[in-house]
């Protein structure tokens, strides 16, 4: 009955986060204001802030704006109180948004030190010097080959792709290699980075560079003050590696979280759309990577490249879909109407959505605000999205006490021996009364009845993982020789064309 009012709709431009981050978000959410180049965007609003800032301003508004369709369907709710009239308040709604982004806005805002000006320079400067010199490595290792092919020695042959990738995976080795070497608290945090994440390792250093740098200014003011005392007495550490060294996780990351929406007085009701078939749901997400492209994503990403719209590094760019996308437009020794090298694309294109939404699942499996709704994904879609609406309507109207006791769930380590033990005795009963499947069935709710409708979801979402394994995908549209394939070939080819400059091709 009511308007929904739609949330941080201003068009900042923000960065696309793919979700892939093995660096904590104390350190991803504070640097929102850096931009790709490493400049500092200290003299700008911070973007996240500002995202924060105007749901902060909507959530606001929406408690004093009334419903527009404020007619007989709702006179009942409005309260006389003398002269005055309260009416009825708009119910805000938050849809979307990356894992990180939604966990600042319900737990808060992380702890994460703030990088200085020069801290940032300074951290820009050392990964620029890595890649330089794993490029001029890169170039000389080159030369020397070319010359001994020009002599007739034989070549080596390179896979397409390689050229570009190798120096950069010579600088990752070294500079990831620089960063783990500045203490225990940097090594775990360089190891649970996905692969060459640039982006999160320059910050990392920002961090070290940040708290090294206060430290020794704290060491300096307290020397100072305790100037008369015997200098043979001195303890305290002065140099930067010994403090980067000698430091605590919580030093650098408390893990402590400040102003979110629920201790600022909001009851907040948190719900992840979970499909309840894992196999049909991964053949959707590769339907529906082939529907992105029968609408032009190859077409939009070429069109972005030469407007400059995916600069080198930037989020964006990392993003899913644009990534893989440049990557199959910008390969080496592209030939026109290669089928091969766009059926190739199209796989890794769907195996990295697929990958992400599993990340989702194993995300908000672990944060214990958010209620699973099942998603039956063999329905029709006018009962599919109705009953999940519903489930979320009948939660919103539980008080919170009820509602924390729906979210509540037991242990995964405790929820995998349930299973098995239920599972050995359901087929210890199989074996017995020869009954089969109704009994196995029984005996599987008898295991699980207990839990509520999220836990019982989450818990069937975690099994299903299991016999992913097996999953073989499958082309709905995009197969070889269908006229759907041969459009997208044709434009792939024209996209290749305007990418790589090519003239004949």
């Amino acid at each position: 009955r009511f308007v929904i009012r739609e949330l941080a709709s201003s068009s900042f431009n923000v960065d696309v986060d793919d979700g892939d981050d093995g660096v904590s978000d104390e350190e991803d959410d504070e640097h929102e204001g850096n931009d790709e180049s490493g400049n500092d965007g200290s003299n700008k609003k911070d973007a996240a802030l500002l995202r924060r800032e105007s749901i902060e301003k909507a959530l606001s508004q929406s408690l004093q704006v009334v419903a527009s369709d404020n007619n007989n369907n709702n006179n009942e709710t409005t309260i006389q109180e003398g002269s005055s009239t309260k009416k009825p308040t708009i119910l805000p709604v938050v849809v979307g948004g990356t894992m990180m982004y939604l966990q600042w806005l319900v737990h808060g805002r992380p702890d994460a030190i703030r990088p200085t000006e020069e801290a940032v320079e300074r951290a820009a400067n050392t990964i620029d010097a890595f890649r330089r010199d794993a490029a001029a490595e890169e170039e000389e290792k080159n030369a020397i080959v070319d010359s001994k092919t020009t002599l007739g020695e034989e070549e080596d042959e390179t896979a397409p792709g390689e050229e570009e990738t190798t120096s950069d995976m010579a600088a990752w080795g070294k500079a990831s290699a620089y960063v783990s070497s500045l203490g225990p608290v940097f090594t775990k945090r360089v190891d649970k980075l996905p692969g060459r994440d640039w982006y999160r390792l320059r910050r990392l250093l920002e961090v070290a560079y940040t708290v090294a740098a206060k430290k020794k200014k704290a060491m300096a003011d307290n020397e100072e003050e305790e100037e008369g005392a015997a200098a043979g007495n001195s303890t305290k550490i002065s140099s930067e590696e010994e403090i980067l060294r000698n430091l605590t996780e919580k030093e650098v990351y408390t893990g402590i979280r400040s102003g979110s929406l629920p201790d600022r007085g909001y009851d907040v009701r948190c719900f992840f759309l979970c499909p309840d078939e894992r196999m049909t749901h991964f053949h959707t997400v590769d339907s529906r990577c082939e529907r992105m492209l029968l609408r032009g994503l190859l077409r939009e990403t070429a069109a972005l490249h030469a407007n400059g719209g995916l600069p080198a590094e930037s989020q964006v760019t990392r993003a899913i879909g644009y990534r893989q996308a440049l990557e199959y437009l910008k390969r080496t020794d592209a030939e026109p109407k290669d089928s091969e090298a766009l059926m190739s694309f199209v796989d890794v294109f769907a195996a990295a959505t697929r990958q992400y939404a599993k990340k989702q699942m194993q995300w908000f499996r672990r944060d214990g605000a958010f209620a699973f709704v099942p998603v039956q994904m063999e329905c029709e879609k006018g009962k599919r999205v109705g009953d999940a609406a519903k489930i979320i309507a009948d939660m919103c109207t539980l008080c919170p006490e009820d509602f924390e006791a729906e979210l509540l769930s037991p242990s995964s380590s405790s929820s995998a021996a349930s299973a098995a033990a239920a599972t050995k005795k359901n087929n210890a009963n199989n074996e017995n009364n020869g009954s089969g499947k109704s009994n196995n069935n029984d005996n599987d709710d008898d295991a699980t009845s207990v839990l509520p409708l999220s836990a019982q979801t989450k818990l069937d979402n975690e099994r299903q993982g299991k016999k992913m394994k097996f999953f073989q995908s499958k082309r709905v549209a995009l197969v070889d020789g269908s006229d759907d394939f041969l459009t997208v070939l044709k434009e792939a080819d024209e996209c290749t064309k305007m990418v790589q400059g090519l003239d004949d091709f």
